[in-house]
């Protein structure tokens, strides 16, 4: 970064002494090709430091405050600019990472260009580029173009949006990559049919839909040499249990009777609870739990041993 924020500075301050009043078409080329480009490697070099998230966001509060202070001690030019640049790259990669799916990007890149639009036609943007020229100087990174002591101005907020953009895609391209390590599961052969096969629990009474938390007891009986295989399923129950609505899931190993496994699994409310026994199970679940059962020494032993709601009321 700092090798990319030297290059700006040299440039931008060679760039009045280049060229005898270049054509204008000149001076936007020099801009286009050589001071945004330069601009851009900035974002480009703090861009790794995206996988901090939203953190990124405190980091900016030095470099904003270092705008301020360079701004009040007259540095209103190639220091501040630099300052900006920092800062609203940081802000621009905290909250991109913070994107994770592609309809996110798409509907944040619709959002920004619709308000720009706005901003700059009849909004805010108008209003500060007509009526006030300290504002906009405040919120502008200034470039000179070739041949000029005049400045270009552009505003802080647009190597935000370069920065959010850069962010999610450098998401993307992690996820992608990672691939190759980790495969995408072959999900094809899942049976995604709901399925209600859970027990009825027995209670003393029913409770509220909305008391809670729930918890969930099954009890499994595990001969020595089915135990790795069976903790290895019983890994894949609590991922379909946590999908359908439980907080939390473990399974425990009785430490007087190695044999004897006991998954605790725990529910916001009763009605999560229900939701999770009659409308959210698939086949593919179902499978998850049948293996389960067919790796215990009893299948017919994996039972509901205990349920609770916030402590008041337990059953069978």
């Amino acid at each position: 970064m700092a090798a990319a924020l030297a290059a700006l500075a040299a440039f931008d301050r060679l760039a009045p002494h280049i060229g005898n009043s270049p054509a204008t078409a000149v001076q936007i080329a020099g801009l286009a090709l050589i001071s945004i480009p330069l601009a851009t490697l900035v974002p480009l070099a703090l861009a790794p430091a995206a996988g901090v998230g939203a953190r990124l966001l405190l980091w900016a509060v030095p470099a904003v405050l270092a705008t301020a202070l360079l701004i009040w001690a007259g540095y209103a030019g190639t220091p501040a600019t630099l300052a900006k640049l920092v800062a609203a790259s940081l802000i621009g990669l905290g909250l991109g990472s913070l994107l994770q799916t592609p309809v996110e990007i798409v509907g944040i890149a619709v959002l920004i260009a619709a308000v720009d639009i706005y901003s700059v036609a009849a909004g805010p943007t108008k209003v500060i580029v007509e009526h006030h020229a300290q504002v906009l100087n405040a919120f502008t990174l200034a470039f000179h173009p070739l041949g000029s002591s005049g400045v270009a101005q552009i505003g802080a907020s647009d190597f935000v949006f370069f920065s959010v953009f850069l962010a999610a895609a450098a998401v993307m391209a992690l996820g992608t990559a990672t691939v190759g390590v980790w495969p995408l599961r072959d999900v094809a052969g899942l049976d995604r049919d709901l399925a209600v096969f859970m027990p009825d629990p027995a209670l003393v009474g029913e409770p509220d839909a909305d008391e809670g938390p729930v918890l969930v007891t099954l009890t499994y009986t595990v001969e020595d040499h089915q135990v790795p295989a069976f903790i290895e399923v019983m890994g894949e129950v609590r991922r379909s249990r946590l999908r359908t609505g439980a907080s939390s899931c473990e399974l425990y190993q009785d430490g007087a009777d190695p044999s004897r496994f006991v998954q605790v699994a725990q529910y916001p409310t009763w009605g999560e609870h229900l939701r999770h026994h009659t409308g959210r199970l698939t086949g593919a679940d179902q499978a998850l739990y049948d293996a389960a059962s067919a790796l215990a020494e009893y299948p017919g032993n994996m039972n509901t041993t205990g349920t609770g709601v916030a402590g008041k009321r337990s059953g069978a």
